[in-house]
């Protein structure tokens, strides 16, 4: 019950954090005041200002329907928008997925050493979750190089990496590009080994 406690918490802590929730505090509370300044006013005078500002029934009709519209149109298209990525994102993933048992598949057959080919396919694994890792983090943060309250992705075994690689990956300004040249040479460097 405390965990399930403390991960409604923790939800409910982030999204508070979050712009969206913030922009959405100030503007209501930005409309409030301005219902109530407005209403406070109106009493004062009697009721003119909402007898005079009151729009016709036929254009306040068709302010309504052309918001709809517009709210319609623009829902529809953020949803098409987030359904289609997250499609892109399912279909990286199989992708990773379909590259790592193919090369795993084609170790069957190796004329190395076992523990060549263990090691290879270790590294391989590694590197591999990292490449996802750092592609969905470049997705979750664009250009920025803030790197702060956004979601930490699990990496496989990328402290069991060596330290050469690790130093290589973390200089690099375009981190998925350097990961994605060290598979490729590790693929064609176990190639010539046999593996």
């Amino acid at each position: 019950m405390k965990a399930a406690r403390s991960a409604v918490h923790e939800f409910v802590h982030d999204f508070v954090r979050t712009r969206a929730c913030l922009s959405a505090l100030f503007a209501a509370i930005v409309t409030g005041t301005l219902a109530a300044a407005y209403h406070i006013i109106n009493e004062r005078m009697d009721g003119v200002i909402a007898q005079e500002w009151t729009p016709d029934n036929s254009i306040f009709a068709a302010f309504v329907s052309f918001s709809s519209l517009v709210t319609a149109f623009r829902t529809s298209n953020a949803l098409s928008r987030y359904t289609e990525s997250s499609m892109y994102l399912h279909k990286l993933s199989a992708q990773w997925f379909d590259a790592a048992s193919t090369l795993i598949a084609f170790c069957r057959h190796a004329t190395a050493a076992p523990a060549d080919v263990e090691m290879f396919q270790h590294v391989l694994i590694r590197l591999l979750s990292l490449q996802n890792g750092l592609c969905l983090e470049s997705l979750q943060n664009g250009d920025d190089d803030d790197h702060g309250d956004g979601f930490r992705f699990q990496i496989l075994g990328s402290n069991d990496l060596d330290e050469a690689s690790q130093v290589l990956i973390a200089n690099s300004r375009n981190k998925p590009e350097c990961v994605f040249q060290m598979i490729q040479c590790l693929v064609v460097d176990a190639q010539v080994a046999g593996v």
